[in-house]
């Protein structure tokens, strides 16, 4: 079993539920755009997120992407491929498989498997949303929670 979170920004989302399917709609959208360059302080607030998870769970690993491969299978150069998959990824390494962690520029998505406890996960979710001022919205319920204030 498994099911998706999103950690969007609290100021955009405002606890309200329509506003953050307009998010992720928004930003399912512009997937596919290429940046002309990456944004260092997008780089920097997305790193800092995930040196919390890692501090917390330090058996999670990193995804490392191979840019030639996808730059080959996608008609575009290895530029071009860093610039359009610069998320990081962080995955549990245990089994049954434990949440995936995917840092973008604007949010967070999070696949939460059967591996991750309630009580891991709130606790991860917790920490991510204070450090980034972030809110939680799960499409499943189509429900925004606030971590910040338990």
């Amino acid at each position: 079993m498994s099911f998706d979170l999103y950690l969007l920004p609290a100021g955009a989302v405002r606890g309200d539920a329509e506003r953050a399917r307009a998010y992720v709609e928004r930003e399912d959208e512009s997937f596919d755009e290429i940046p002309a360059a990456l944004d260092p302080e997008c780089e920097r607030k997305k790193r800092e997120l995930a040196d919390v998870l890692k501090r917390m769970k330090p058996h999670y690993r990193e995804f490392e992407m191979n840019f030639d491969a996808i730059a080959e299978d996608e008609g575009i150069s290895p530029d071009e491929a860093r610039r359009k998959y610069r998320q990081i990824e962080l995955n549990g390494a245990e089994t049954p498989a434990e949440a995936q962690f995917l840092f973008f520029d604007r949010y967070v998505l999070v696949h939460w498997y059967s591996g991750t406890s309630d009580e891991d996960m709130e606790a991860i979710l917790k920490a991510l949303s204070v450090s980034g001022d972030l809110v939680v919205y799960d499409p499943q319920e189509d429900e925004v929670y606030d971590y910040r204030e338990k």
